[in-house]
């Protein structure tokens, strides 16, 4: 009966193991997929950045040269 007592509860700690695993492997998938919505709203924010430094510089150039773009 020993055995067969070790036996069971070896199989339910087999199985909260399986569970406990599954559940985790369900958070870190949630917990990358929420640094990946980072990683890609800083990368718009870089590409934000660079394109407000090469508009800047548009408008300059063409404050030097005389044309108006701000109609636009």
């Amino acid at each position: 009966m020993d055995k067969e007592n070790q036996k069971t509860s070896s199989q339910i700690k087999n199985s909260e193991y399986k569970e406990l695993v599954d559940f985790l492997v369900v958070k870190f998938d949630e917990v990358n997929d929420k640094l990946d919505q980072k990683a890609d709203k800083s990368e718009v924010i870089a590409l934000n950045s660079k394109v407000e430094k090469i508009l800047d510089r548009v408008v300059r150039l063409s404050d030097k040269v005389g044309v108006d773009i701000a109609a636009d």
